[in-house]
């Protein structure tokens, strides 16, 4: 089981992470980690932030996952 629910997140989002506020956010393409704001970040404009339970309870450095792949 994952660090998150992948449920109703659709297909384009293939990461998440959590940063050191709690926020949980959902990119296209793999962010880097900003250890100067403790968040997680891309270029990319087209991202998506989840505001919502289940986040995940760890770390935020130990936050990021990939979307699971379906067999």
């Amino acid at each position: 089981m994952g660090k998150y629910s992948w449920s109703g997140i659709p297909e384009k989002f293939k990461w998440c992470a959590t940063d050191a506020s709690g926020l949980k956010t959902f990119f296209v393409n793999k962010p880097s980690m900003d250890d100067r704001y403790c968040e997680w970040f891309t270029r990319d404009e087209d991202y998506h932030v989840y505001i919502g339970g289940g986040s995940y309870t760890g770390h935020w450095e130990h936050s990021l996952e990939e979307r699971p792949k379906l067999n």
